[in-house]
């Protein structure tokens, strides 16, 4: 069953994913509501300060190829915030609904890998990713007895667990030309749109994170988390890059019979591949002319993934109901 579902969100449009899951949210934590209205003092909800770090076909490492963390680039940290919701409906379990917002960003100027810095591409986008998270307490909380005789949850000096889950991820890739940011998208510089090529790429994908966290209990109804999350997409375009060179002279010519002036042509043209090749990239086997059509200008044998380094403070909710029974 849950490989014909997960076959069905493939196929559906990207409103209908959004349909999908907005009513999926709804329902699943309305039903957990139902079934454990007696845990109301297990609900919190938190907010989170931290760091996006994008890992795809712009800047990176100082080796071209590399995958994941290992092409995790420092200087490509931009800050993201978190605000979350959470139901834990045992003592080892929780679900949550996860609402992320932040910026990403790569740079060839980052890289001091010789294809990569002399392709000069450079790209930032803000994004907004809400998911449906499971969490699972790699141990369960401690239970005593108070003066009165009921049992409450103690506290427990550190908590690691373990997170999943599947989300939506927007975005809206855009560069720099001329001193002003440009939306990529709707440009098409790697020819989408044109006679004989792809449609232009979807501004949202599903996104499949996952994770761990480590928390600290402060008191009662407050406690502080670290949480790193890496976050696989479906898509190689959050950076606009994916697949060769369309070419300038040839998106130069397109784009005109398409409507577009010669000024905006031009920009596609630059934005698509504004290359400060050397003399000496000849050697490896880099053409150094100005129009690199056909060249690799991404890997689309591997999508593109993002990561998240947060710092959260959570505090429960609903407690004041619930003061006399459980603490």
């Amino acid at each position: 069953m849950c490989k014909a579902i997960w076959q069905y969100l493939l196929h559906m449009n990207t409103r209908g994913i959004l349909y999908f899951f907005l009513f999926s949210s709804c329902f699943a934590f309305h039903s957990f509501g139902q079934k454990a209205s007696w845990q109301r003092n297990r609900e919190n909800v938190s907010f989170g300060l931290g760091a996006a770090n994008f890992l795809g076909d712009l800047g990176g490492g100082d080796e071209i190829g590399r995958d994941g963390l290992a092409d995790y680039d420092f200087l490509a940290n931009r800050p993201t915030l978190q605000l979350n919701y959470t139901f834990r409906f045992s003592g080892r379990i929780s679900s949550s609904v996860n609402l992320s917002y932040g910026r990403l960003k790569g740079n060839d100027e980052f890289t001091n890998e010789d294809y990569r810095n002399g392709r000069n591409l450079h790209f930032r986008s803000a994004f907004f990713e809400s998911s449906l998270l499971l969490k699972l307490d790699f141990f369960g909380p401690s239970l005593k007895k108070n003066k009165q005789g009921f049992v409450s949850k103690g506290f427990r000096p550190i908590n690691f667990y373990g997170i999943a889950g599947l989300g939506i991820m927007f975005f809206n890739p855009q560069a720099r030309y001329n001193g002003n940011w440009v939306d990529l998208q709707e440009l098409g510089t790697e020819g989408q749109g044109l006679p004989g090529m792809p449609e232009p790429y979807d501004k949202h994908t599903l996104v499949i994170p996952y994770g761990f966290g480590i928390g600290k209990d402060i008191g009662q109804f407050w406690s502080v988390n670290a949480e790193f999350m890496f976050r696989l997409t479906f898509t190689d375009y959050i950076d606009d890059v994916s697949t060769d060179y369309y070419g300038k002279n040839d998106l130069i010519q397109n784009k005109l019979n398409s409507g577009f002036s010669l000024e905006e042509a031009t920009m596609v043209a630059e934005l698509s591949d504004p290359n400060i090749y050397a003399t000496n990239y000849s050697e490896l086997g880099i053409r150094a002319d100005t129009d690199l059509k056909g060249e690799q200008r991404g890997d689309p044998s591997d999508n593109d993934a993002y990561l998240t380094m947060m710092i959260t403070i959570s505090r429960k909710i609903n407690f004041l109901t619930n003061r006399r029974r459980a603490f």
